[in-house]
This record gives C-alpha cells, sequence and structure tokens, in this order.
C-alpha cells in the first residue's frame, strides 16, 4: 500500500487539477462555450477521472486508442 505522505502528496495534486479543469469550465460557461446549466465541479471530476482512466488503460494496453476513445467522445458529447 502507498506511504500515506505519498498517498497524501499525490491527492494534493488531483485537487489542484481538478480545480485547474473546474476554472477553466467555469470560465467557459462565462464566455457561453459551455450551457449555464453545466455542473463545472462534477465536470471537471468527470474529465480529470476519465483521462487518467485512459491514461491507465493505454498504458496496459500498450494502445494510444483508449486516449484517442476519450478525446473523441468529448469533442463530440462535450465540446460540441
Amino acid at each position: 500500500m502507498l506511504d500515506t505522505k505519498i498517498r497524501m502528496r499525490i491527492q494534493e495534486i488531483f485537487v489542484s487539477w481538478e480545480k485547474l479543469f473546474e476554472d477553466c469550465l467555469a470560465e467557459a460557461v462565462q464566455a457561453g462555450e459551455l450551457s449555464n446549466t453545466t455542473d463545472t465541479k462534477a465536470t471537471a471530476v468527470f474529465l480529470l477521472s476519465g483521462w487518467e482512466g485512459a491514461v491507465l488503460y493505454a498504458k496496459v494496453a500498450k494502445s494510444a486508442a483508449p486516449l484517442d476513445t476519450f478525446i473523441s467522445l468529448l469533442e463530440e458529447k462535450l465540446f460540441r
């Protein structure tokens, strides 16, 4: 199991990334690029979790296909 200090540091990093995503999404809502009903916090968690999952899957599969799929679906569903 991960050492508690390491786990906590990794968590801090993910939280900071999540905040960056959330801020970026809030700017997109303000600019009218995303719906004003967008839950920026939940969307940030989804983006970060989905991306990290795709990265892990790509490493295991030794293929960029999971990353390509993730990006493709984002472009198609979220950023139309």
